[in-house]
């Protein structure tokens, strides 16, 4: 059809599409041409024939890296949190994550933070002891503290109990 519209439109025709060779292997191929219309009525198209099967085997890598790298971003984390230097929260991402038993419960109605504390939203003013238990906010001061002093990853395991379940974290 482009074939066909071009000359009359008088505009490019680009086209890619894969060939099978004589030597029994596919090469994608694109051509790019200008139709011109000459007087006694006949079509000229000037323009080029280029092999682009690198290209085309590169971008089907990449879609494939790009799935690789999805599965590998879906099995991260259900909930990442950044704080600041200070222990507060700056953001939160979620994942899998659904949003619900985030809160402990003495903060479930604390309109001033749970308005906040959504993920994907920006948390500020909120600090880590406005939603741990203060043994856990200890931990987390003391981890932040150290990685920054030390320039080394800190891990941090616990679990406390958020409404009617355990909440088990690994922190980084």
């Amino acid at each position: 059809t482009q074939l066909l519209e071009s000359p009359q439109q008088s505009h490019e025709l680009t086209h890619e599409f894969p060939i099978f060779t004589p030597h029994g292997t596919w090469k994608w191929i694109k051509i790019r041409a200008n139709p011109t219309l000459l007087n006694n009525g006949d079509i000229q198209w000037d323009g080029f024939m280029e092999n682009i099967s690198t290209r085309k085997d590169l971008e089907a890598s990449l879609r494939e890296r790009e799935a690789e790298y999805w599965a590998l971003l879906q099995s991260l984390p259900d909930l990442i949190c950044i704080y600041d230097s200070q222990g507060y929260y700056v953001q939160l991402y979620a994942n899998h994550f659904p949003g619900h038993n985030l809160l402990p419960p003495h903060l479930y109605n604390d309109p001033n933070i749970n308005q906040h504390i959504l993920p994907g939203r920006q948390t500020p003013g909120i600090h880590i002891t406005d939603f741990l238990p203060p043994a856990i906010a200890t931990q987390y001061e003391q981890g932040i503290q150290k990685t920054l002093s030390t320039g080394q990853i800190q891990f941090i395991e616990h679990q406390f109990p958020v409404g009617d379940k355990i909440q088990y974290e690994e922190v980084r």
